[in-house]
Formats: structure tokens, sequence, C-alpha cells
């Protein structure tokens, strides 16, 4: 936590047409270094339940570091949070079998997710699913919805008075191929300057 050296960012909401995987989308919005609290803004909105925040980067950009960062964190705030590395998952399991097989690996037991997330006390689950491009690039494996997938998963729960945020990482190359459903909020993690070296 204390080594810990959030990344700058730019951060836009998926209308009708864009490509977040071509540089020249990007220059057009703001460079931001608050990523820790735009974060938190975004997992205490509303918003939250109903599409999935996806954060973009190109390779040792720090987008499973700040998975790890991120659970660790939320594990001490409000929320369940449940790190899914999409690398150790069946690619063609559903997004709750893909919990249910990160939570089994994590803790050897093996829990069905409606009981999971009724057990959270309240607390607001977050599914954080990292490596979305290892996934689509999964040999044999057609994923180009698995946003929408992710989206409509939101919508069942929200349905079932089961809350749930999602954040999802993936290299920025692939985003075109990933079916970004209108309203995903993106977040691409920026190179660090000199000073963030330091």
């Amino acid at each position: 936590a204390q080594a810990y050296v959030p990344p700058s960012f730019r951060a836009a909401e998926i209308a009708p047409g864009d490509d977040p995987s071509q540089e020249s989308w990007w220059e057009g919005h703001e460079l931001r270094n608050d990523l820790p609290g735009f974060l938190a803004g975004f997992l205490t909105a509303p918003m939250a339940g109903e599409v999935p925040l996806v954060v973009l980067g190109p390779p040792g950009s720090g987008k499973s570091v700040l998975t790890k960062v991120l659970a660790a964190r939320l594990r001490d705030a409000s929320f369940l949070p449940i790190r899914v590395p999409l690398r150790e998952v069946s690619a063609t399991a559903s997004i709750q079998e893909q919990i249910e097989q990160a939570v089994y690996h994590l803790s050897g037991e093996r829990l069905e997710w409606p009981a999971l997330a009724r057990a959270a006390g309240g607390a607001l689950p977050v599914i954080i699913l990292d490596g979305l491009d290892e996934l689509l690039q999964a040999t044999g494996v057609r994923q180009s919805d698995y946003l929408v997938k992710v989206a409509r998963f939101q919508h069942r729960e929200a349905d079932a008075g089961r809350a749930v945020a999602v954040v999802v990482a993936s290299r920025t190359a692939v985003a075109n191929r990933a079916g970004l459903p209108e309203g995903t909020v993106v977040t691409r993690l920026e190179p660090f300057d000199p000073t963030a070296v330091r």
C-alpha cells in the first residue's frame, strides 16, 4: 500500500461509434491524476450497478497491479471485492461460473454466487475481472460480446435485489473487440512521468 503509485489516466463514457482502442480517440480527453478518488466516486454512484468500469492500458501499464491494490483497499471499506484473473478460469464459462471458479481457487470452497452475494451483509460486491484481452485471445473462443454479458449479469442481479459493481481490466489494443455497451465508463492508464518514476 505504501509503495503503490497511482498512474495518471483519462476517462470517458462510451457512445455509439466510439473506438477507445485508437490513440487519437483519447487525445480529446483530459489527463487526470485522481485515480483513487475517481474509482471511489464510480463505485459509490448508482451507475456502478448498471454498467462495468473498463480499465485499459498497454502491456506493463499497471492494470493487474491496480486490480490487486483495488481489491485489497476495498476489503477495508463497505465492499466485497472478488478478483477474477480471467486466465485462471474457463473462457467459455458464464460470468457467474467464472466468479465461482475464482472463489474456489482463492478459498478452496465451492460457493454459489447467490449465496455469496447474500452473505455480503449489505456490502456492495465488486467483481474485478482482470485480463479480458487474454480471454478475447483464447484459442477458438469468441467473446466479442463479453462486456454485454457483464452488463446483463449486472441487470439480472439488480432485478434480484443483489446490486453488483464490475471492474474489467484489458489491454487497450483489443478494446474494439470487446463489444463495449453504450454508457460503459472506460479509463486508460497513462505511462508514468519522471516524477512518478522517482
